[in-house]
């Protein structure tokens, strides 16, 4: 018995060690490279700063509402729109960004007192596994009384567990957050280091067509009522109609004249997706625009469904008289 208490104190002992070291030494290396890993804890900024002001829209998606090149069509609606009637929205956007993350999130907003919320549906976006991170560490900002309704949504589609849902509640304390970031930066950091370059490639590259094909399989996967990330979507739009908040959830615009050069639109199977996402935003309150085949290449630079100037100013056009109407406030053109 002494003996395995001696190898569990110098085991502990040991790992202090190695810890200290780590946090002392490449502490803030691996804090920033945490950072670089999880680039949408970003949101949680916006969501602090907005705060300060009671926005009277907020828009929550993904890379579509930032475009490649300069200011997305938010700004364009609220320079021309908001602004004169003496409000401003806020901007929740990041790579990726998926209706479980916006689940996360949702009571964080709605803490922020806006009459509308708009959420973005990207059919691209419709994988379970959610990209490379999946966003489940911003289940920490779920509320304590959220938690009993979230543990019988789909979780385990990223990953999540009872007990991880309650073990990365820890994230949302700056201790919690810094350890977790410090130790996610310090692994990366390990991995890649230059020393595994004596075993041979350290990466594997996709090759263009293969990429395209993915995006292409993204786009064309059907949403079907039991998709695992659809209760999550109507979960959102319920939270913010519980709470008086008014919910537009946009489909926006896929690259379809492309996908028709490579055979794989098919009208018919969007139309059907689409009809599943109106199903489960209608019935929990919400309102649904769907404009999937709203733009032609011509206004849609790539085929991550990103909107060149002409593309942004159509969508300013297309979705403001939808605000208006959830505002109660008169369009103007």
């Amino acid at each position: 018995m002494r003996r395995v208490a001696t190898i569990a104190t110098t085991f502990g002992v040991a790992l202090g060690i190695v810890t200290w070291l780590v946090a002392t030494s490449w502490g803030e290396a691996a804090v920033a490279k945490g950072r670089e890993l999880y680039p949408h804890r970003a949101i949680i900024e916006v969501i602090d700063k907005a705060a300060r002001r009671r926005p009277a829209v907020v828009w929550i998606g993904d890379s579509t509402l930032m475009d490649l090149t300069s200011q997305g069509y938010p700004w364009i609606l609220h320079d021309k729109h908001l602004a004169p009637l003496g409000a401003w929205s806020a901007n929740l956007y990041a790579k990726g960004f998926d209706v479980f993350g916006y689940f996360t999130v949702m009571e964080r907003v709605l803490d922020l007192g806006p009459q509308v919320v708009v959420l973005i549906a990207h059919l691209r976006l419709f994988a379970p596994a959610g990209g490379t991170r999946g966003f489940s560490d911003l289940a920490a900002l779920l509320p304590a009384g959220e938690l009993p309704r979230a543990l019988t949504l789909p979780i385990a589609v990223r990953g999540l567990t009872a007990p991880r849902l309650l073990l990365v509640r820890l994230l949302a304390t700056p201790w919690g957050e810094r350890t977790f970031l410090m130790a996610e930066g310090a692994r990366s950091n390990f991995q890649e280091a230059g020393f595994w370059s004596i075993l041979g490639p350290t990466t594997v590259r996709g090759t263009r067509p293969r990429i395209l094909f993915d995006i292409a399989n993204a786009y064309t996967a059907p949403v079907t009522p039991g998709h695992p990330l659809l209760p999550f979507l109507g979960e959102a739009v319920r939270m913010a109609t519980a709470r008086g908040v008014r919910t537009l959830v946009v489909v926006t615009p896929i690259p379809w004249e492309w996908l028709n050069t490579r055979h794989r639109y098919d009208p018919a199977a969007v139309e059907r997706s689409v009809g599943v996402l109106r199903r489960a935003v209608e019935s929990n309150g919400g309102t649904l625009l769907d404009l999937h085949q709203a733009l032609t290449t011509a206004e849609l630079p790539d085929v991550g469904g990103h909107f060149n100037p002409a593309g942004r100013e159509k969508m300013a056009a297309l979705v403001w008289p939808a605000i208006a109407r959830l505002l109660g406030v008169a369009r103007t053109e």
